[in-house]
């Protein structure tokens, strides 16, 4: 076929031409629509650099970041927002901890005057790394840090997650080029017409609306289903003896031990909570296709725990809160799906008891604790 086709007619022949014309005015258009492309790129990178909603670079002034903007979506984006503000106390991690609150953690935990919440989707030991580092070696202000340790300490620390923006946090020349995607257009389009972050159809009303969503195909009949065919089909899983050691957790040998250590030694507190998981909750990740190598038995998780209650004991600042309350974690319509807490109350039921130093696990509880989780996991019904 010829180029523009033929049955474009006279409207091709008015703008073109014929002849020498013709040829001109194509070669015009082949140079001109890659130069507007180009130019058009480098004039959203000149904006993106311009507004820098991600503080990259040096004449970002400090920011707040809205609270219906700490939303799980826009988490990863905005840390670095976080580090040039003044926050005294941050939630950093995995999802199971993305409904603390900001107002809830500055009314309950007496050390907050400016917290925020900076835990999103899918964390893995990879990016969670960089994140801590992040905290503890370029946000000397957070005097007091929130953390997970939830089961993605049972991965391999190389394993990452798969959209986390690893260019906002490099140092490369590419990198930030590659931050100029639409996240970033459309956070400096808020920043240039407001002043201010705006979230959009990522901000916390967004995570609430997919919670509610999450919740409703969980608690439907064939979501009920699904979930008694998974207790049922894994419980031999779920009973076997513990077949992990603490050499088999390097994102806790190797990331989070090191981060205690260090906030530690900088006078600095760092709580970390063991999400309270439903009771079911053990037989799906059991059969999760990311621990398909691993199938982990509830002795395995409880290996998990006790290495880390090992590993920070006796480190000033450094405490490890756990939950799994009967009430709580035996009851299925507390939960959105068997892996996150679904009502306010409870998360600030935790705020409370941390405030309060409450439901800490120490060297000298954990046995009974363990005794008492593994007996009601392996003889729940659901």
């Amino acid at each position: 076929m010829s180029f523009p086709p033929r049955f474009l007619g006279k409207p091709h022949a008015y703008l073109l031409g014929d002849g020498p014309v013709r040829r001109n005015r194509l070669r015009f258009l082949y140079l001109a629509i890659p130069g507007v492309i180009v130019g058009l790129m480098l004039a959203a990178q000149a904006f993106v650099m311009a507004a820098d909603p991600f503080s990259q670079y040096p004449w970002s002034p400090p920011r707040d970041v809205p609270e219906e903007a700490q939303s799980p979506d826009l988490a990863p984006y905005l840390l670095n927002l976080a580090g040039r503000g003044d926050y005294d106390t941050l939630v950093v991690g995995g999802s199971t901890s993305a409904a603390f609150r900001p107002r809830d953690m500055a009314r309950l935990l007496p050390y907050a005057r400016h917290p925020g919440n900076f835990a999103y989707y899918g964390s893995r030991p990879k990016d969670v790394a960089l994140v801590l580092h992040k905290v503890a070696d370029e946000m000397p202000r957070v005097r007091h840090v929130i953390t997970a340790l939830d089961y993605t300490y049972m991965l391999p620390a190389s394993e990452a997650r798969a959209s986390f923006p690893f260019h906002i946090y490099g140092d490369r020349p590419g990198d930030h080029f590659l931050a100029n995607d639409m996240t970033a257009l459309r956070l400096s389009w808020g920043l240039a017409t407001t002043g201010a972050i705006q979230p959009g159809h990522e901000g916390y009303a967004a995570h609430e609306t997919l919670t509610e969503r999450v919740r409703v195909r969980g608690h439907s009949p064939r979501g009920v289903a699904q979930m008694r065919r998974a207790v049922a089909e894994a419980r031999d899983i779920v009973a076997a003896p513990a077949r992990l050691t603490c050499q088999d957790f390097a994102p806790l040998r190797d990331t989070l031990a090191p981060f205690a250590r260090k906030l530690s030694a900088q006078g600095r507190t760092l709580d970390i909570v063991v999400p309270p998981y439903h009771l079911s909750f053990y037989s799906s990740v059991a059969t999760h296709p990311s621990l398909s190598k691993i199938r982990p038995s509830i002795a395995d998780h409880l290996v998990l725990r006790r290495c880390a209650v090992e590993a920070m004991a006796g480190l000033p600042g450094v405490r490890i809160f756990a939950f799994d309350e009967p009430w709580l974690v035996q009851d299925a319509e507390n939960y959105s799906d068997p892996g996150h807490v679904l009502q306010a109350a409870h998360y600030r039921y935790m705020l409370k008891a941390i405030g309060a130093g409450e439901h800490q696990l120490t060297p000298q509880n954990f046995d009974a604790y363990a005794r008492d989780l593994r007996r009601r996991v392996l003889a729940f019904q659901y």
